[in-house]
């Protein structure tokens, strides 16, 4: 969210970001480190 240089957060916009997305970035997240080598989990 900040990666896009706003000059602000937008609180309501982050919150509703983080319950709606959330889930999915978790998601990558572990499949991202179950492929990556040598990751002990």
């Amino acid at each position: 969210m900040a990666v896009h240089d706003y000059q602000a957060l937008s609180l309501p916009i982050l919150r509703q970001i983080l319950e709606e997305r959330l889930p999915d970035f978790l998601e990558f997240s572990a499949t991202l480190l179950r492929t990556l080598p040598n990751h002990e989990a």
